[in-house]
């Protein structure tokens, strides 16, 4: 599976509204997405790569360029480099809630900086660097994905109540992935 840059946040948040895994015909797609970030953040000792802050409080469309659809199937360049942000990390709960829970308490032991009075630090580098800003959308990703289950199950009684279960379903039964890049 790709995302447009290549970030991970792109692949998953769709899962903080809707159970995707029951929706889509094979999981697989994400769950491999998943273990190329893993494999990354582990090589550079980093949260998952996403869109959000840099260490010098910019901001970057972060990706892999194994995961992105814009580097892969048109050449363009896409943000690289090592820096992850606690943010995606999180969103992996959603797919790993042990994991991923390991992992951001490592990364609050090895980098107490990251929480701040106002919510966890956006971005980290691989350097140990932080930036001071603490982003809204993405502590709203940190917090959504620890509640996910419950919120799926509220959207699809509306989705339910609204007579659009089907539509939905339709929706991700008709989706064919037929490029290999």
């Amino acid at each position: 599976m790709l995302t447009w840059d290549g970030s991970y946040f792109q692949a998953t948040l769709p899962a903080l509204w809707l159970d995707e895994k029951s929706l889509m015909p094979s999981y697989e797609m994400v769950e491999e997405f998943t273990q190329v970030h893993l494999q990354y953040a582990d090589e550079h000792s980093i949260p998952f790569v996403s869109a959000s802050s840099t260490v010098n409080d910019g901001y970057a469309a972060f990706g892999l360029e194994a995961t992105s659809e814009s580097y892969r199937k048109y050449g363009e360049s896409i943000e690289t480099g090592t820096t992850g942000t606690p943010h995606a990390l999180a969103l992996y709960y959603m797919l790993s809630p042990t994991d991923a829970i390991q992992r951001l308490n490592q990364l609050k032991l090895d980098s107490p900086q990251i929480e701040t009075l106002a919510g966890w630090a956006d971005a980290i580098d691989s350097s140990g660097r932080v930036s001071s800003q603490v982003i809204g959308l993405d502590q709203g990703m940190f917090v959504g994905a620890f509640i996910a289950e419950s919120v799926r199950e509220n959207v699809a009684l509306y989705l339910d109540l609204k007579g659009h279960t089907s539509t939905l379903q339709s929706l991700y039964n008709s989706f064919v992935a037929d490029e290999t890049l």
